[in-house]
């Protein structure tokens, strides 16, 4: 249901079909049932390969289910190899289930559940009515499905998508209200983003016409919900954030990647299995870390669409890669982009007056973090003092048009 796959599609998924880390599961082949009971592997309907993202809980449930399938090839005497089928009865996954079989098992499962009016292949429909309503792309949608083009998933939910126009504006209301979002339209000297001190700031000019709106600016923007600092360590991203909790108007939280780090069990640091540092300072990232790190951005999108100013304190250490993770997060949300740098020479003098950091860190991290990254704007705090690199940021976020 949470893949909108074939059920024959699922039969003929291998083990190595499947990418824990970047959560994924490429759809390439399908089974069906031949003549006489000969199971056949072929191509998929559309003869086309699509790879698919998963949701969190999904890649857990599948990790569990390998676990109980080596257990029993184990109990077994047998091996299970990464081309195995993932739902197979057999200890060594050599033969995979049917689709009939499936459908029987399925049958089982919701007849004890009270939903005998609910098919096997309603439950695929059911995921694509779902995507279509909350908004994602038809073509999006289709590639999920396995259609060959947009216009053949626009034929088959036809009927749904008339039905859906009529509540359009009252979804897309209910949309904007779930993820925080707020167009405005007011004077620049009630932007939330800008305070007393930097109303001052403006001078007479800013004071020029009390008795009336006539030559004053506005703000026409989405508001800004959540800003995210990204820099190698030691670059000064802390101090820059609570430079800009004081400056904000109203209480902003400063959520960053050490607090996930610190809520780590230990045993995924030291079996490497989550996070690992090595003594010159470089950071791997172990085949649990994704799944993590995506309950984490999910959380924090959540209490920023709640209402509450977050500034996210990161370490992109894959560039461009990582911000689109963070991005797909943060859909919705209106999300401001710093770049934090400084001079190498200022980042070592940083590391080694602080007894919590390893040396050799802030070097490895200096290029990679950024390459790739788009930002709204880029500070140096070996050049700037962290109070006047807040300054700049909320001046760039409270943009004047």
């Amino acid at each position: 249901m949470t893949t909108g796959a074939r059920r024959g599609e699922l039969c003929g998924l291998h083990w190595n079909s499947i990418d824990y880390v970047a959560g994924t599961v490429t759809i390439a082949r399908s089974v069906i049932e031949g003549s006489k009971g000969a199971v056949i592997e072929k191509d998929t309907k559309t003869h086309a390969i699509r790879r698919l993202a998963l949701d969190t809980t999904t890649v857990q449930l599948l990790r569990e289910h390998h676990d109980r399938c080596q257990a029993r090839a184990v109990a077994c005497g047998a091996v299970l190899p990464e081309t195995a089928y993932v739902f197979s009865r057999s200890p060594d996954g050599a033969s995979p289930w049917v689709p009939n079989e499936v459908t029987k098992e399925y049958i089982g499962v919701r007849n004890g559940i009270g939903l005998q009016s609910i098919r096997l292949h309603d439950l695929r429909h059911f995921a694509a009515t779902r995507l279509l309503a909350a908004g994602v792309p038809v073509r999006t949608v289709s590639g999920r499905l396995g259609h060959s083009n947009a216009s053949t998933t626009l034929g088959t939910y036809a009927h749904f998508l008339v039905e859906s126009d009529r509540d359009a504006a009252n979804t897309l209301e209910e949309l904007l209200k779930r993820f925080g979002l707020a167009w405005t339209l007011r004077r620049v000297d009630e932007s939330p983003l800008l305070t007393s001190a930097s109303r001052a700031g403006r001078g007479r000019r800013g004071n020029a016409h009390k008795s009336g709106d006539r030559g004053h600016c506005y703000l026409a923007s989405v508001s800004t919900q959540v800003i995210v600092l990204n820099g190698a360590s030691s670059s000064g991203k802390t101090s820059i954030a609570r430079c800009l909790q004081s400056m904000l108007t109203t209480p902003w939280l400063h959520l960053g990647i050490d607090d996930l780090i610190r809520a780590l069990p230990d045993k995924g640091i030291e079996d490497g299995s989550l996070l690992s540092i090595s003594e010159a300072g470089q950071v791997e990232v172990g085949r649990g870390w994704r799944a993590l790190e995506s309950s984490w951005y999910i959380g924090v999108a959540s209490i920023a669409a709640s209402g509450t100013g977050v500034i996210v304190d990161d370490v992109l250490l894959d560039g461009g890669a990582s911000q689109d993770r963070l991005r797909t997060a943060f859909g919705g949300l209106g999300v401001f982009w710093v770049g934090v740098k400084c001079d190498r020479d200022v980042a070592r003098a940083r590391e080694a007056s602080r007894p919590d950091r390893i040396a050799g860190m802030a070097e490895s991290q200096a290029a990679a973090v950024h390459e790739g990254v788009v930002y709204d704007v880029i500070v140096d705090t070996s050049r700037a003092t962290s109070q006047a690199c807040a300054a700049e940021i909320l001046a760039k976020a409270s943009k004047v048009v």
